[in-house]
């Protein structure tokens, strides 16, 4: 039997990770992104008890399509068209085991750590509409933080991995002769 080593359950963590953002993604952040006549009920229903009980400010902006947060908006459209896949393409190929998944998530990680750390600056550093309590404050940072904190270290992680596996063909590459 194969012993269970730390990146067994960094990708634990990571397949966890992924169905969570997955559903979070589709039942709360892309919501606003669609017309009011393909969202469903519940959906609408439960993102109005999240805005009601944290007026995050930056989903506040994007379901009243306030103009100065149109880069939030972006930032939804990519985590509809670029994160949900990777989500399932994470998912499979952490399942499977096999490091052909690493570039796409560590493409994916890249991608998340920074546009989750501009939000978490925005919610430190912005000037809010509708005022935040420190208790909604703390909840919004505990939140969105381990929407930064996971991707930073899968980063990091996907990064090592995969120079490990070029720095070993390489070595290889290095001791044949140029014919």
């Amino acid at each position: 039997m194969a012993a269970y080593t730390s990146a067994d359950r960094r990708d634990q963590v990571y397949l966890g990770f992924f169905l969570i953002h997955a559903i979070s993604a589709v039942c709360v952040d892309i919501q606003p992104l669609l017309p009011q006549a393909v969202q469903l009920d519940v959906f609408k229903r439960l993102l109005d008890f999240y805005l009601e009980n944290t007026p995050d400010p930056l989903m506040l902006s994007a379901r009243s399509q306030d103009p100065s947060f149109l880069w939030f908006r972006w930032f939804l459209v990519h985590e509809a068209l670029f994160f949900l896949p990777c989500f399932l393409i994470g998912i499979r190929g952490l399942l499977k085991g096999t490091p052909s998944v690493y570039p796409i998530l560590l493409a994916y990680a890249a991608a998340a750590s920074t546009t989750t750390a501009t939000c978490l600056v925005v919610l430190v550093l912005g000037d809010h509409k509708v005022p935040l309590t420190s208790t909604q404050f703390i909840f919004l940072l505990s939140a969105y933080g381990p929407f930064f904190a996971i991707p930073a270290v899968m980063l990091v992680d996907m990064y090592h991995r995969i120079h490990r596996l070029i720095g070993s063909d390489s070595s290889r590459l290095k001791g044949k002769k140029k014919a």
